[in-house]
């Protein structure tokens, strides 16, 4: 199931496909096994949970991660690539913007 989040607010639940456009706030998305996809990121998102799947178009904020074996993927486009992670076995990425941007359609 696939939430698509246009004024972004808190998610809260497990196993979501979660597509926000563009983040200016704090926003706090908690559960485990979610795929996140962000195409901006211009405030602090904050992830808790095992096994998330973050991925970040163009950041110029923040992200906190707070859990175990999450991914979080940057695009090389990126003015900032702050990222908090407090867990085990994080994949911290940055990648070509292209060939990231190809992996979410």
């Amino acid at each position: 199931m696939v939430v698509p989040i246009r004024e972004p607010q808190d998610v809260f639940g497990n196993k979501k496909r979660i597509r926000i456009d563009t983040n200016k706030d704090n926003l706090h998305i908690i559960g485990n096994q979610n795929r996140i996809l962000i195409k901006s990121n211009e405030g602090t998102l904050n992830v808790v949970g095992n096994l998330n799947n973050v991925k970040v178009m163009r950041n110029s904020g923040k992200i906190n991660y707070i859990g175990n074996e999450g991914s979080i993927y940057l695009s090389n486009q990126s003015k900032s690539i702050k990222v908090n992670y407090t867990g085990n076995n994080a994949r911290i990425r940055v990648c070509d913007h292209e060939q990231l941007s190809d992996r979410f359609r």
